[in-house]
C-alpha cells in the first residue's frame, strides 16, 4: 500500500463473499487482508478517475491519489 501508516477498517460481508475472497487470496498467494486492501485501493482510485467520487479538498491526510 502507498501509505505506511495505514488505518484499520473493519467490515462485515456476506459469507459467500468472504469465502470467495479467501479463495482468491489463496490463489494469488497473498493474505486476505492484503487482497482486500488492494481491492479497496483500486476501487477508490477507479471511482476518482471516473468522477464517481471527488475527495473533499479539506482532507488533512494530504493523499491526493
Amino acid at each position: 500500500m502507498s501509505n505506511p501508516m495505514a488505518k484499520k477498517v473493519f467490515a462485515s460481508v456476506p459469507d459467500a463473499v468472504a469465502k470467495d475472497l479467501e479463495e482468491w487470496s489463496k490463489q494469488q498467494g497473498r493474505s486476505l487482508s492484503n487482497l482486500i486492501a488492494y481491492l479497496l485501493e483500486n476501487s477508490v482510485r477507479n471511482a476518482k478517475e471516473q468522477g464517481e467520487f471527488t475527495p473533499d479538498s479539506s482532507d488533512i491526510s494530504g493523499d491526493s491519489n
